[in-house]
Parts: structure tokens; sequence; C-alpha cells
């Protein structure tokens, strides 16, 4: 009897170690399972730097006054590709003096520098060249590709009128991005 019972054992432990095997086989046949992962890259700002001041050298009636402004700064921080345009609207120049006539926003121009792209997508900035004030002028456009700045200077000159009198004369020179 003993034997007996050694092999039922013998053959118990075969029946269990084959079911084993088994479901190891069956679980090694189950496909992968995937886990989507998404994520959201957020847009920043686009914005604009400019000089607080610009001064003009002084001069004569019928000459014209120059200046360089300083270091113009967009940054473009917005993760797209959509681009921008800097453009430029000028004041007409007036005085305090009694009597003194205005000199006209179509008298400044602005001449602006090539433009210099720093950061990840540099893009390409165009210069629009010479442009004069009154009414809106585009200075600099850029096509994007991601996060970048770009920086450039100008020279100005503002024809003063041979009937300008004696004094300071006020302007705006406002830039503006899109």
């Amino acid at each position: 009897m003993r034997t007996i019972t050694r092999a039922s054992i013998a053959l118990i432990g075969a029946i269990a170690l084959t079911g084993t095997t088994a479901l190891s086989a069956t679980a090694a046949t189950d496909p992968p399972k995937d886990t989507d992962a998404t994520v959201t890259v957020q847009g920043g700002d686009l914005t604009l730097d400019v000089p607080a001041a610009l001064t003009l050298n002084s001069t004569g009636p019928g000459a014209p006054a120059t200046g360089s402004l300083g270091t113009v700064t967009v940054t473009d921080a917005t993760a797209s590709t959509v681009g921008w345009t800097a453009s430029i609207t000028v004041s007409d120049f007036t005085s305090l003096v009694a009597n003194s006539p205005v000199i006209p926003a179509t008298a400044f121009s602005y001449t602006a520098s090539a433009a210099t792209p720093t950061g990840a997508g540099q893009g390409v900035v165009t210069g629009s060249g010479t442009v004069t004030g009154g009414a809106s002028s585009t200075v600099q456009t850029a096509t994007a590709a991601g996060n970048n700045a770009a920086t450039w200077t100008a020279e100005v000159a503002l024809t003063i009128p041979a009937n300008a009198l004696a004094g300071d004369y006020t302007g705006t020179l406002t830039h503006s991005l899109l």
C-alpha cells in the first residue's frame, strides 16, 4: 500500500505541475496593455519692450533733427507659429512757445536696423525699411516657429520746418505689436 500511496502522490504532483505550467503559458499569450498619456503645453505672452525716451539733436529751422532709438525687443513666448507685426505711430510735435507752428508727424522718419532673432524657433524677421510718422506703419514682421525674441534699433529723423520757432517740441512715438 505504501507503493500506491507514493505513486498517488507522484501522480498528484505531476498533475499540479502540469496545471501550473499550462496556466503560465496562457498568461504569457495575453497582449500588452497601453495607457494613453496626455500633456498640455501652454503658451505664454507676446511682449514688447521699448526705450522710455528719445532725444533728437538740436538743430535750426529747415534742418533735420536726428537721433538713435535704443533697443526694441519683441519676446514671443506664445509657443505658436502665428508670428507678429511691430508697427509705429507718431504724433505731431508741438511746443509750449506761443504761436509756434506744429511739426507734423509726417516729417518724422524711422529706419529700423535688421532685427536679430534669438531663441528656440527663431523664425524670420523682416524689416520694412524707412517709414514715416502719421498713420500706423509696420517696422518689423516675423514668422514665428516657437518661442523666440527679436531685437533692433532705429535711426530717426525729424525735418524741422523753415518757419519753426525756437523752443522744445514734443511728440510721441508709439510702438504697437499684433
